[in-house]
């Protein structure tokens, strides 16, 4: 179990820089620190102190991995009685696995999440029941879902983003084209997930290749919507927000009410990340909020205009984000 973080207080500039960073990490810094109305230096200290401070984690890159012939797959998972002491193991054993791109540790109704990204649904059975025999857990029980479709408003999380922080739509299921990319492309997307902020320079020097090769490379990915934008990831715990992640089972309603339901879920400020799955939970939804009155205020408000799309839920607490990649690793 971590230990509690005491809440951070951020001033309106942080909260802006963050939400916009959060929208588009890519801006130059003089364009943003113009649009922000400070000086391009004074941006620059800002973004470093809130790195120094922990509450901006690292630059990331969203990857459309359907283009390239993977499959998305949630699983939830919990173990009984003595193989609880090898719960440690068997995350580590996760974040250790290079197809395995979020893991995370909840309370509730499981142990834990993970997600795989992996070219079939039996390779994500073999991985997880080789960690099974690898450790031991006879009592391991998990439940695969299938994503389709991913809506991220992570800027939210800020008021100030609200206006502007559209939902970014990133499909989850394998593409009928699938795009063919070579070890090059490959390694520039798996450093890009994590390293959003890397110069060209670096990269190249990373690779082996020249500037201009590298960043035509970026830019055929970019129109080809295989790299979808540019973003960072904070530490919401150290900003005093409580995560939440609602799993919802969804009734045989028409698809025009499902659509209603789920703009109706998109248009939430405390909403930052939606999933369409295929699965025992048709939605899964992370809520961030600063008390759990906010939370369940709007869980009454769903079932009150919303009973006949649901037939029932589970609440799970984040309790640490152990992982969290947007490309397999090689």
């Amino acid at each position: 179990m971590p230990k509690v973080k005491r809440p951070r207080k951020l001033d309106a500039l942080d909260r802006r820089i963050l939400a916009h960073l959060i929208v588009n990490s890519n801006r130059p810094i003089v364009a943003l620190a113009e649009h922000l109305e400070i000086n391009p230096e004074t941006l620059r200290y800002r973004i470093e102190r809130l790195k120094r401070r922990k509450v901006l984690k690292r630059f990331i890159t969203y990857i459309d991995t359907s283009l390239l012939g993977y499959t998305n797959l949630l699983v939830f998972f919990r173990v009984h009685g003595k193989d609880a002491k090898k719960l440690k193991h068997f995350f580590n054993n996760l974040v250790n696995n290079n197809y395995i791109t979020y893991v995370a540790e909840t309370i509730g109704k499981w142990d834990g999440i993970c997600e795989l990204t992996v070219k079939n649904f039996n390779e994500a059975i073999e991985i997880m029941e080789g960690m099974r025999d690898k450790l031991a857990l006879n009592s391991l029980e998990y439940e695969i879902h299938l994503e389709r479709k991913m809506y991220t408003m992570r800027a939210r999380i800020f008021e100030e983003a609200y206006e502007y922080s559209k939902p970014l739509e990133i499909n989850r299921y394998p593409s009928n084209q699938v795009i063919n990319i070579d070890e090059k492309d490959f390694q520039i997307l798996s450093i890009l997930s994590t390293r959003g902020d890397i110069t060209l320079k670096e990269l190249a020097e990373t690779i082996g290749m020249s500037i201009n090769t590298v960043k035509n490379r970026i830019e055929r990915l970019e129109s080809l919507g295989i790299i979808r934008g540019y973003s960072v990831t904070i530490d919401e715990a150290t900003l005093g927000f409580n995560r939440v992640t609602l799993l919802l089972k969804l009734l045989e309603v028409p698809k025009t009410r499902i659509s209603e339901f789920l703009e109706e879920i998109l248009s939430q400020k405390n909403i930052l990340n939606v999933i369409e799955c295929f699965g025992a939970y048709g939605l899964i939804i992370d809520i961030y909020a600063e008390d759990f009155r906010t939370i369940v205020t709007l869980l009454k408000k769903l079932n009150r205009k919303y009973s006949d799309v649901f037939s029932f839920y589970d609440l799970i607490l984040v309790v640490e984000e152990l992982k969290r990649e947007y490309f397999p690793s090689q």
